[in-house]
């Protein structure tokens, strides 16, 4: 990837310079190469490629803002906002206060989509080769740290990458029966207290990581 130095970044190893500190003058621009929304800006964070998140039905703006920074954090591609799970644009196109409080800006560099079916979404999704992975306590669930993608045939150009869908649910009712016939693979976190699940933010969290850990995943 090239680096592209900012007027900012620049500025700031004059800055170190001046103050008498040439080490420092040479070391900021290693680790400020960037500055975010500047001109010549080259995001520094390796996407994933071909993993994408779906929220079903989630209620909590703050839950909704918590995941997509941990959306960000992750280097996931795409967010699918399905139901009545809420954005973070109100009717009016204005950002949600109570949204961006918590997602502390990740909406405007995670990707997302809003539509209030999520069959579609499911159905091309699959379509362009995608295995849905569902966080949900089921009889057919596996523990989330046992999941093994399987790879794909590489194309030319192309590492050989599964694509990957996390689906989660509502806090309280998670994902319907008719749903979770509709995933490839359901996963689970264990419980070892007395609680039986964990906010859908910490646990979406935890998957996620743990999926893209697990995943050859290639960049962008």
């Amino acid at each position: 990837m090239r680096r592209i130095l900012s007027i900012s970044t620049t500025v700031q190893a004059a800055i170190h310079y001046k103050r008498g500190s040439l080490w420092s003058a040479f070391l900021w621009p290693l680790w400020h190469p960037y500055e975010i929304g500047e001109p010549g800006f080259v995001s520094p964070y390796v996407k994933i490629k071909h993993m994408v998140a779906i929220l079903h039905n989630i209620r909590s703006l703050h839950n909704v803002g918590s995941i997509f920074r941990s959306a960000d954090g992750v280097g996931i591609d795409k967010i699918y906002l399905t139901g009545y799970t809420p954005s973070p644009l109100d009717k009016f196109g204005k950002s949600v206060t109570q949204f961006t409080k918590v997602s502390l800006g990740a909406e405007d560099f995670v990707a997302w989509e809003k539509a209030k079916d999520i069959n579609p979404v499911i159905k091309k999704l699959k379509a362009d080769g995608y295995s849905i992975i569902a966080l949900e306590q089921s009889p057919r669930s596996i523990p989330y740290d046992s999941f093994r993608p399987r790879k794909t045939t590489p194309r030319r150009g192309h590492g050989a990458n599964q694509k990957l869908a996390l689906l989660v649910g509502n806090e309280v009712r998670g994902l319907s029966a008719a749903l979770l016939k509709k995933c490839d693979v359901i996963i689970e976190i264990p419980m070892r207290g007395r609680k039986e699940s964990l906010n859908v933010s910490v646990a979406f969290g935890i998957a996620s990581y743990e999926l893209t850990r697990q995943t050859p995943f290639g960049g962008r």
